[in-house]
């Protein structure tokens, strides 16, 4: 199934500010989100996105425009994000911005939880399963 990364809808003035460790605004959100949404609204077939939509209201404009979107929130303790945000190379959020990230997060009220201690294959199956069930 095609993935889209969010990230690569910021713009250039987005990243300048996440990379120095400035937390961006609903005012910087508001035309990422749109552009994600075209995004994925423009592709042909169904496919797998990957966004920080930390604010319900965030989730709520992507659903506007992707009525069918399945919301799944990944967790994990904040050290085990903040080992893997320290590991990843040339990405242009710093680890230093998490405790603003976690300090944001509205945990989504219907999603499907799932745990980043797991590997991707078992993410998936465990997705898969929890769509059988409904």
């Amino acid at each position: 199934m095609p993935y889209i990364e969010a990230d690569d809808y910021h713009s250039d003035a987005n990243k300048r500010k996440m990379a120095a460790g400035i937390a961006l605004t609903d005012d910087d959100r508001w035309p990422w989100l749109e552009a994600l949404a075209d995004a994925v609204v423009n592709r042909d077939t169904l496919c797998v996105f990957s966004c920080s939509a930390l604010r319900q209201q965030y989730r709520d404009v992507l659903a506007r425009r992707l009525p069918n979107m399945t919301v799944i929130h990944l967790t994990g303790t904040p050290r085990l994000i903040e080992q893997r945000l320290t590991g990843r190379v040339d990405h242009f959020m710093p680890s230093s911005q998490l405790q603003d990230q976690l300090a944001t997060l509205e945990p989504p009220a219907a999603a499907v939880e799932i745990s980043i201690e797991l590997g991707t294959d078992e993410q998936v199956a465990y997705f898969l399963k929890s769509q059988d069930a409904c």
